[in-house]
């Protein structure tokens, strides 16, 4: 189940990174529209963004929403089928490393 501190963001604009650039002093333009997703969560007293792709967001949402992982990682598997299937896993392990180090998931005992 989701920790309590992480929350996914979607929005029709690419947000974060328009934000950054903000933050970054690159005086951005104000972007065309296109669909993105946000994870934003807290580590300690910092609040963290993570721009996540279509599949990645998908799997958080049916993660945080109860659906068994073989079930939710079947839905990559879809998504991406076009792809190797070892650049898939690869990614699905990345994901999944940054999100526990983010702290995305509640301990058992919670």
């Amino acid at each position: 189940r989701p920790s309590a501190t992480v929350r996914i963001l979607r929005f029709r604009h690419p947000v974060n990174a328009y934000l950054q650039a903000q933050r970054d002093d690159r005086h951005p333009r104000i972007p065309r529209a296109g669909a993105s997703a946000t994870a934003v969560y807290r580590r300690g007293f910092r609040v963290w963004r993570m721009d996540l792709t279509p599949a990645m967001a998908n799997l958080l949402d049916a993660l945080f929403a109860g659906r068994q992982l073989e079930r939710a990682l079947l839905t990559v598997a879809r998504q991406r089928r076009d792809e190797p299937q070892e650049q898939v896993l690869a990614d699905v392990m990345r994901w999944f490393s940054s999100w526990v180090d983010g702290g995305f998931f509640a301990s058992i005992d919670e």
